[in-house]
């Protein structure tokens, strides 16, 4: 749950797909990767590798437009 005065980012489907790709193809670590690309915690890119590797959409919410 969010809490008040928190703040998120937002990544374009391009910026996740490249930073799967880098995970991918790369020999870095999640941890590593993420601060390189500054991504804020780790578990967000293990997010978007999972969702790569069944075919699912980065962004499954209701209502959510990606320009």
């Amino acid at each position: 749950m969010a809490k008040k005065g928190q703040t998120f980012n937002s990544y374009s489907e391009e910026f996740k797909h490249n930073a799967v790709m880098k995970y991918v193809n790369g020999s870095k670590s999640y941890k590593a990767l993420a601060e390189e690309l500054g991504i804020r915690h780790c578990s967000q890119l293990k997010v978007w590798v999972k969702k790569w590797k069944e075919g699912a959409p980065f962004d499954e919410r209701k209502g959510v437009s990606n320009p």
